[in-house]
């Protein structure tokens, strides 16, 4: 728990001094919102125009049709913002995991004490590990849908429910560590030895960033949080912070 507490303490103090971080941090998170309030915008405004018309075709133009009209309105909007709160968070990590990736860096060189690189020659940086870095972003979609799919159904399995919560928020922390296994170029020897040094880190952090994630909007906003937390917890841990069993 010690080791929790003193990441999320450093973690805050690395996105509140470092400008360059919090410039990337926000970054994708506009580029999403500007992307989704025009496709959200378009897709509204075509189903209500469609739904409209259906209603007044095929129920009446009455005091029915309103209710019905209105019921629709309040079904497409949650549906569209269940869709818009799972998808969201696909679509911006994907956007973000560039800048990610030099989230996580810069973070490790913080650390380390070796912080020389201006926004300039961050974007270089990332630009020139873009097509690697959204590539390996993509296969960890993949991944992550894949699993979400199994986590749902065994969670129809009243016995089978722990296992279900415990593969999410296992799944969850690796997608944030990932980009530091990357940084390093781990294999999945060496990636599964460092998830099992830290598990009780990890996966603990990855129960409460499950939690916070879930929430809309807020989930947004954590999303860069989480991954200057797991690239603190794991650089503490390769430097020697914390002993080899993590606790």
């Amino acid at each position: 728990m010690k080791l929790i507490k003193e990441s999320f303490r450093e973690a805050f103090q690395i996105l509140r001094k470092d400008k360059i971080v919090l410039l990337l941090s926000i970054i994708p998170l506009l580029i999403g919102i500007f992307l989704y309030g025009l496709v959200g915008g378009w897709l509204f405004n075509l189903i209500m125009g469609s739904g409209k018309q259906w209603v007044m075709d095929k129920i009446s133009e009455g005091t029915i049709g309103t209710v019905a009209y209105y019921f629709l309105v309040t079904l497409v909007t949650i549906v569209l913002l269940v869709a818009v709160n799972y998808s969201f968070v696909l679509v911006v990590s994907l956007i973000a995991c560039p800048f990610n990736d030099l989230i996580s860096s810069r973070v490790s060189k913080h650390i380390n004490q070796e912080l020389k690189d201006t926004l300039s020659s961050s974007i270089r940086s990332m630009l020139n590990k873009l097509f690697a870095t959204l590539l390996n972003e993509s296969k960890k979609i993949i991944l992550i849908v894949i699993l979400s799919i199994c986590s749902f159904l065994l969670s129809f399995i009243p016995l089978l429910i722990p296992l279900s919560f415990l593969l999410s928020a296992m799944l969850l922390s690796i997608t944030f560590i990932d980009y530091n296994w990357s940084r390093d170029n781990l294999n999945l020897g060496r990636c599964l030895n460092n998830y099992r040094a830290l598990f009780f880190n990890y996966t603990l952090s990855g129960i409460l960033f499950l939690f916070v994630l879930s929430i809309p909007v807020i989930n947004l906003f954590c999303y860069p949080l989480a991954v200057i937390y797991y690239s603190v917890i794991y650089t503490r841990n390769s430097l020697g912070y914390v002993a080899k069993t993590g606790n």
